[in-house]
């Protein structure tokens, strides 16, 4: 043809980029043109914070004063990540909102009476939030407490 194709060909696809349902949590979405446009900055470390977990005769089995925190980490999964890091069990179960501890380095719930367990407070405060569902800031202090009774402990 008089265009320079050759007759029946077809045309060439043109494809359109749209965002994705995901484009909000992607650093770069593609634009049409091919180039990049930043939506949001890369996520980094959002800081450190303290993480000290204690049995239930007041023994530290982990102190860290500066563990890095990521963006969205919750109470758990720097609790986890320490674990690994510190060659500690952790045993949990459920996520996000039902995520309960069940053990921390071989000490379980139930191990020292029907109402023996894991605890946690954040800054000197026992949150209200399961530890799956509560994000960590920056200088945060997590306690990580085991306690043979909740009467008393939560004061």
């Amino acid at each position: 043809g008089a265009d320079g194709q050759e007759p029946g060909a077809a045309a060439p696809a043109v494809h359109e980029v749209l965002p994705s349902p995901m484009a909000e949590k992607n650093a770069a979405v593609p634009a049409i043109d091919g180039t990049s446009q930043i939506k949001q900055e890369i996520p980094t470390a959002a800081g450190q914070a303290i993480l000290s977990i204690v049995d239930d005769e007041g023994r530290a089995m982990l102190d860290i004063s500066g563990i890095d925190v990521e963006q969205d980490d919750t109470v758990l999964t720097v609790l986890i990540r320490a674990g690994k890091e510190n060659k500690i069990p952790v045993v949990y179960s459920g996520s996000r909102k039902s995520a309960y501890v069940e053990g921390i380095g071989g000490l379980f719930e139930f191990d020292k009476g029907p109402e023996s367990g894991w605890i946690y407070e954040v800054n000197g405060t026992w949150p209200s939030k399961g530890c799956g569902d509560y994000t960590v800031n920056n200088d945060d202090h997590i306690r990580w407490v085991y306690v043979t009774s909740l009467e008393g402990a939560l004061e």
